[in-house]
């Protein structure tokens, strides 16, 4: 399958460990530049805020052009791929992962959430599927906008994110509360924001800081608008699901990590 990395140009550290996975693992990564969010104007990132329910930063912003950008070469594929940000680390499962996904027939509006982010998730009791050996399972997810780290999509669902939003949202909340998306989450979880994992060095990006300026709607009324908009769509997947939610946290082997660093640093 098909990887499609977001980098920072700057960043070496976080491209040399993610270089040092794909060999680890035999992963098909291919690089895209993250869109810059120095090179993005006040004006610009003003109208991306009147477009959102809170303030935002330009970091913000860019990491949602990134990813559009990135659905727009996902949407030009024949199969479906993965989109990973350059500070995900994998466990080694995630060469079993891939292959089950992409031996996989799923409609045009699944999406897998390969990734664990801590708090408790609303996902289903019940199992989409699962396998024995290796074991992997997939159950829908009812409730997350946390994390946007690393997930797989078909070309079509690439393809409706692109289009449905040219100019900004928070890129995690954005996707996961889709009404139209069929979400689900890989557990146990095979990748992780190296943040969360205590015994790896996290490689801070090399990029310049940006002087953390915040950009507000200008509309209250649009706010709280856009706001009801979005919980309005959660409530309607939270309710339908409320006798299948089992809120906990995700499943997660965090020692399968334990020595992704120490390989990728050698």
């Amino acid at each position: 399958m098909k990887i499609y990395v977001i980098n920072v140009p700057v960043a070496t550290e976080r491209r040399a460990m993610q270089e040092a996975q794909a060999r680890r693992f035999g992963l098909d990564m291919h690089f895209i530049n993250a869109i810059d969010a120095a090179g993005l104007d006040d004006a610009f990132c003003q109208r991306a805020a009147n477009n959102w329910t809170r303030s935002v930063s330009k970091k913000d912003i860019a990491c949602f052009l990134s990813h559009r950008h990135v659905w727009a070469l996902a949407a030009k594929e024949t199969s479906p791929v993965m989109i990973i940000e350059d500070d995900v680390v994998f466990s080694p499962a995630i060469k079993d992962v891939l292959s089950v996904l992409a031996a996989r027939t799923d409609s045009w509006d699944v999406i897998y959430d390969l990734e664990y982010a801590p708090g408790r998730h609303g996902i289903s009791h019940r199992e989409y599927w699962h396998t024995e050996n290796p074991e992997i399972s997939a159950r829908f997810i009812y409730k997350n906008k946390i994390g946007l780290g690393a997930y797989v999509l078909s070309p079509g669902a690439a393809k409706r994110l692109h289009d449905a939003q040219a100019l900004y949202a928070m890129a995690d909340a954005y996707v996961w509360t889709r009404p139209w998306l069929a979400p689900y989450q890989i557990e146990p979880a095979p990748a992780v924001q190296m943040i969360y994992l205590e015994n790896v060095t996290n490689l801070e990006s090399s990029a310049a800081h940006n002087r953390e300026i915040r950009f507000e709607n200008q509309s209250y009324l649009k706010r709280k608008l856009i706001r009801l908009g979005i919980t309005l769509d959660e409530a309607r997947r939270f309710i339908g699901g409320m006798r299948d939610i089992d809120k906990r946290l995700l499943k997660f082997d965090r020692h399968a990590f334990d020595r992704t660093q120490e390989t990728s640093e050698s």
